[in-house]
């Protein structure tokens, strides 16, 4: 029984075994038809798709970063992780995140003796199953074909529906990742360059977008010195931040925000024949649109979310493009680079530092002090460039002299500039008669004067502007505010600058109208009134006290008078020579300067003509005070020359141009006088000494106007004006 029972045992073992072996070679023909049914089509598109969750493709295995999420898995197994370490001139690895799926691409074919050579470099044996499929003694199968070699586990080699546009992966990246999201397949190629630290990374998009050399249209208008800007395309913005902002209705190309000196400024370009005032006319504030048009305050009007969440803002049209900020000085702050020159297309060594390996053509672009960020999104990817830049936009420089500092933003130019020395502070006076109250580099105020401006403005005894129209007397001060709250209005209509001065103790404003000097008291209330026999010269009409009795001495045509202000009587009048005079208030009384047939002359106050030193004088340039010196500018043929009115040169130049557009003179803080001349052409401002000689071969930018200012720490500061800007140069003392 026992013989029976053990020979049946026996039988029925070895039909187990014998079923067990035809089941083992039943899975080894069914993988290997399988792996075998790949055969010609083994590829990328055949092996991949929707049954994966990623598909990660290291094309340099030493530069992606194992620690990312999308990454990690691939350092975690001790397989893949063999694989990445052994290349054996495989270029590519794909691995599939879901799936125990792996394949490798070489430049060339495989064969049994490669793949053999292969996985013995890892310790693993091969078993050859048929012509084109090898099992590896881990436990994994092997089909190759051509430059392709499938490694699995898994009998399942349906993909699923697969929606990667594999020609956007680029295998020159570093790594490459495919998810699907919302049933699309997303590319993002990423690069590292160890040196640089740039990383590039390409996305499949679902929609198309337009791309543009932002820097093209806007890197004249960023700052050299920017800290932020962004820039975003058209039809970018449109799409993420909705298409119902009439900003779309001017914008040609796009974008761009722009912070600089702690100011947020957006700017646009803008289609040509378009007038973004006017499309914003519904909205905009009536009495804030300027003269010309081309700025008003909005309200109630809203910009896509990434531009600003702000309704109400400041607009203004400048060059073709639109510049939009909650306060206008941000806007002067980006136009004042531009004027100045302070701009990034000016700066080469920066441009190329920031955009030699960047994307030229973008949808989006950032760049801040941490990284240069941009992408570009095309008709299937989405292309993303970071490049770090280790917290810093621009490298650190030492300000030079001859660099300006701040500059401030002054509508319609300049006309006149007053500083008061000793101070921080200056008067500018715009050309569109908006006078403006700088304080270093601030601009604390501005206000609008009202009417045609008579003569020259000027500060008081008590360092007040004095402002003369046709109406009013404006008496400024350094906050802005009219003495008494209001001008003193007229009743009578000035033909030169009004007069202020101080007698026994009391402030009096004096002025000349063509028949009558009119006195009145600092508050504006009238006081006396004098006939005049002529109607005034301009700029000739001085007020002092002559031998204790207070006089008005006033050129005519051909003729002067003193006047007693007190008696309202003529004391005497005196020949004048025609042309233009200068009067001026000097120690010894009134005089008038004038340049007569070539020879600069002076008149006093009883007709005595004196020849002053300056050659042959062709025009007198100004008459300034230089503290208790009253002094004459005045240009010869080749020169110009600083004459005291007590007839002493200060000093002559000789200039190597003839344009000169402005002079002045000024006491450095130790002791030295020096001269500044403001070449009209080139405008370009030089420094010189008494002696005529340049004092340094630099040249300070400027037009039309400038002068030299004393601040209140000793120092010099150059004052000019460049295109519509106010600019300050800091003058070595």
């Amino acid at each position: 029984m026992n013989l029976i029972f053990e020979s049946k045992l026996t039988v029925v073992g070895k039909t187990i075994l014998s079923v067990l072996g035809i089941i083992s070679l039943l899975w080894i023909g069914y993988v290997c038809i399988n792996l075998s049914s790949l055969g010609d089509r083994l590829t990328p598109e055949t092996v991949f798709g929707k049954a994966d969750e990623s598909v990660v493709i290291v094309h340099k295995p030493l530069e992606p970063d194992y620690t990312d999420p999308a990454f990690e898995f691939l350092a975690k197994n001790e397989f893949y992780a063999a694989l990445l370490t052994h290349t054996e001139r495989v270029q590519h690895f794909y691995f599939s995140s879901s799936r125990p799926v792996v394949l490798l691409e070489r430049s060339k074919p495989w064969t049994i003796e490669l793949i053999d050579r292969y996985f013995a470099s890892m310790a693993i044996s091969t078993t050859v199953e048929s012509a084109k499929s090898i099992s590896l003694s881990n436990g994994w199968h092997v089909l190759y074909n051509k430059e392709y070699l499938l490694i699995t586990k898994s009998d399942n080699f349906s993909p699923g529906e697969s929606t990667v546009q594999w020609q956007y992966v680029d295998k020159k990246s570093s790594a490459t990742l495919v998810e699907w999201k919302n049933g699309i397949a997303v590319i993002e190629n990423a690069y590292r360059n160890s040196v640089s630290e740039i990383s590039y990374i390409s996305e499949n998009a679902s929609s198309v977008h337009a791309i543009t050399d932002d820097q093209e249209t806007f890197q004249d208008i960023i700052p050299a010195k920017f800290s932020e800007f962004e820039f975003f395309e058209k039809e970018y913005l449109r799409s993420t931040g909705g298409a119902k902002s009439p900003l779309f209705e001017w914008i040609q190309t796009g974008a761009m925000i722009i912070r600089f000196n702690n100011k947020t400024c957006i700017v646009t370009d803008c289609i040509s024949g378009q007038d973004p005032i006017a499309i914003l006319g519904n909205s905009l504030d009536e009495n804030s649109v300027s003269p010309d048009k081309n700025k008003a305050f909005i309200q109630n009007v809203s910009l896509p979310d990434q531009l600003l969440s702000a309704k109400n803002w400041y607009v203004e049209v400048f060059n073709n493009r639109v510049f939009i900020a909650t306060n206008q000085q941000a806007i002067d702050a980006i136009i004042g680079a531009y004027e100045t020159g302070a701009t990034l297309s000016q700066d080469q060594e920066l441009r190329i530092r920031l955009f030699e390996k960047a994307p030229k053509r973008v949808s989006y672009r950032k760049i801040n002090a941490a990284e240069h960020r941009s992408f570009s999104l095309l008709e299937h990817s989405k292309h993303t460039v970071v490049q770090q830049l280790g917290g810093k936009v621009a490298e650190p420089e030492e300000i030079e002299e001859e660099e300006t500092t701040a500059s401030v933003r002054i509508d319609g130019g300049i006309s006149q500039l007053i500083p008061i020395q000793g101070t921080d502070f200056m008067f500018v006076l715009s050309k569109q008669n908006v006078l403006y109250g700088i304080n270093g580099d601030e601009e604390k105020w501005k206000k609008t004067i009202s009417g045609t401006i008579i003569g020259k403005v000027g500060l008081s005894a008590g360092n007040e502007l004095l402002i003369t129209t046709t109406s009013e007397i404006h008496q400024v001060n350094r906050g802005g505010n009219d003495a008494n709250g209001n001008p003193v209005k007229l009743a009578v209509t000035p033909v030169t600058e009004a007069v202020s001065y101080t007698w026994k103790g009391a402030d009096y404003l004096a002025v000349a109208s063509e028949q009558q000097l009119t006195v009145l008291t600092r508050a504006g209330a009238q006081k006396s009134t004098v006939k005049l026999p002529f109607a005034p010269r301009k700029n000739s009409f001085i007020v002092w006290s002559n031998a204790g009795e207070l006089t008005a001495t006033i050129a005519g045509k051909t003729k002067g008078i003193n006047l007693s202000i007190d008696r309202k009587r003529k004391l005497n009048e005196f020949e004048l020579p025609e042309g233009d005079l200068w009067g001026v208030k000097t120690a010894n009384g009134a005089l008038f300067v004038g340049i007569k047939q070539g020879q600069l002359i002076a008149i006093n106050h009883k007709g005595a003509v004196s020849n002053l030193s300056g050659g042959k004088a062709v025009m007198i340039k100004e008459v300034i005070t230089n503290g208790k010196q009253q002094i004459i500018i005045v240009k010869s043929a080749s020169k110009i020359s600083f004459v005291t009115t007590d007839n002493k040169v200060l000093g002559s130049v000789t200039p190597s141009f003839n344009d000169i557009s402005s002079a002045s003179i000024q006491t450095t803080i130790g002791g030295k006088s020096i001269i500044t001349l403001l070449d009209g052409i080139a405008n370009k401002n030089y420094i010189y000494a008494l002696n005529g000689q340049l004092i340094s071969e630099e040249s300070f930018d400027g037009s039309n106007i400038s002068t030299l200012h004393r601040l209140s720490d000793g120092s010099l500061m150059l004052i000019s004006q460049s295109n519509n800007y106010l600019v300050r140069y800091p003058i070595d003392n």
